[in-house]
């Protein structure tokens, strides 16, 4: 039975949204592994023509989204944030153009991230914010431009308070391991950590998830 969703692991676990950005980690390639949905990213530290061509061609040619793809102020050296804009931008209206979902990366850059999301247009229910770590008001900036927060066990701000101002939030591991057990030890401990910080029973916080996963799936997700 599916009772607790991870909205972002590079673990292959049918529990999972499995993210794979470049470099590709094979393990959450596998192709017997049957996740909840499949996305491929391209980080901005890793950008290069040839290697958007053929993700492009992965993302018209089968049924993963993208993600993560983003900005990061890091890797602003290597690659200026003015062109990693350009570069987040034009990703995400291809995803759109396909009727894909998005997962993003921002680091150091969130009003820049926040304004390519907002030119995209993009639909509601149609982008997760990964590894939120901001304010309520990025929050609440977010929820009204209809896009999901992640919240991961890095997260040690005010939790009550970003779900109050983003009721769109869901949990994610971000694991990048290969053991299984270690795996379902920490995707377990995040619901069980959230529902203590939210004061929620731990029944509650799985019903909010899996209704997150089936409408930002936009589909059913049976249990099992």
């Amino acid at each position: 039975m599916l009772d607790l969703v991870d909205f972002h692991s590079h673990f292959p676990s049918p529990n999972a949204m499995v993210c794979t950005a470049f470099p590709l980690e094979s393990h959450a390639l596998q192709k017997d592994a049957q996740p909840l949905m499949r996305f491929e990213g391209l980080l901005p530290q890793y950008w290069s023509i040839g290697r958007w061509e053929i993700l492009k061609t992965h993302l018209l040619e089968s049924d993963i989204h993208l993600g993560e793809i983003g900005l990061d102020r890091r890797f602003a050296g290597a690659v200026p944030l003015d062109r990693q804009f350009e570069n987040l931008t034009m990703m995400i209206r291809y995803a759109y153009s396909l009727g894909k979902k998005v997962t993003i990366h921002s680091v150091q850059a969130t009003e820049l991230t926040i304004r390519a999301i907002k030119e995209a247009s993009l639909p509601s229910f149609s982008v997760l914010w990964h590894g939120f770590t901001g304010s309520k008001e990025t929050a609440r900036q977010l929820y009204d431009s209809g896009v999901l927060i992640g919240i991961g066990p890095r997260f040690h701000g005010d939790l009550p308070a970003i779900t109050t101002a983003n009721p769109s939030w869901v949990l994610e591991t971000d694991y990048e391991g290969t053991d299984e057990n270690q795996y379902n030890e920490i995707l377990s401990s995040c619901y069980a950590s959230a529902a203590k910080r939210l004061g929620m029973v731990l029944d509650e916080v799985k019903e909010h998830c899996y209704g997150q996963a089936q409408a930002f799936a936009d589909k059913p997700i049976p249990r099992r």
